[in-house]
């Protein structure tokens, strides 16, 4: 293991336990709303992969999704575009979405070992079967990755309007010849940039509907998590 490996991971395990703890609370906060707003188990477990040839894991992500995930993939004819989806993203799933904070689970992947903050992005067996069909040269050139599957990465914020297959091999391989720490803070603090000014096109939808629900849900959402903290606040001073 080389000293860059060494480092990533001393560094990724500590990160990911302080933020957990440090954001306790607010997880919390989200998880309630999100099984209000879904009905559902606010997080669910997905099998990813680099490849179909590589180590699998079980993904945590929180639910966005009012329907079946499977069931959605299973119809869809996109690959890496969840733009067909956009009928089952309920209000809050699209400020999850837009905002990243459906990815907050992860950082448990990244203590277990399975995910680095940075790296290819990992992707549904699904997905990686109809790549496998469609672009078997692709497929297998992206077998061959040694990183370990990212949070963000260099695709995440360099996405093409396609979503193409080659990109995302394209940006996989410069990934993997360039890999150094610094070159991960630039593309933590470009992630940083992109969710900042809106611009996480995972999540779009289209342009004027997208605005519109985002809106909405993110004052939803602020005044949910307020309404909690007030009630936090009245449980903790009662007991005091």
């Amino acid at each position: 293991m080389t000293t860059y490996l060494i480092l990533k991971r001393i560094s990724e395990f500590f990160v990911a336990l302080f933020l957990l703890f440090i954001l306790l609370p607010f997880i919390i906060i989200v998880l309630v709303v999100v099984f209000i707003d879904t009905g559902s188990n606010p997080i669910f477990l997905q099998e990813r992969s680099l490849s179909l040839k590589g180590r699998r894991f079980k993904l945590f992500k929180l639910r966005t999704l009012k329907d079946n995930l499977t069931s959605l993939e299973s119809k869809s004819n996109q690959i890496l575009s969840k733009r067909e989806n956009g009928n089952s993203v309920s209000q809050i799933g699209s400020f999850l979405r837009k905002s990243g904070l459906d990815e907050l689970p992860q950082l448990l992947n990244i203590l277990k070992g399975d995910m680095s903050f940075v790296g290819p992005r990992p992707l549904a067996i699904s997905e990686l079967e109809k790549i496998e069909k469609l672009f078997p040269e692709l497929s297998e050139k992206r077998s061959k990755l040694k990183s370990k599957a990212g949070i963000t990465g260099l695709w995440q914020v360099n996405k093409d309007d396609d979503f193409s297959i080659s990109h995302l091999i394209k940006m996989d391989s410069f990934y993997e010849e360039e890999k150094s720490l610094l070159f991960d803070l630039y593309l933590i603090l470009e992630t940083v940039k992109v969710l900042s000014v809106g611009k996480h096109k995972d999540a779009h939808i289209s342009d004027e509907l997208d605005k519109k629900a985002f809106g909405n849900s993110a004052i939803v959402f602020a005044t949910f998590c307020f309404m909690i903290l007030i009630l936090f606040t009245f449980i903790f001073n009662n007991n005091a």
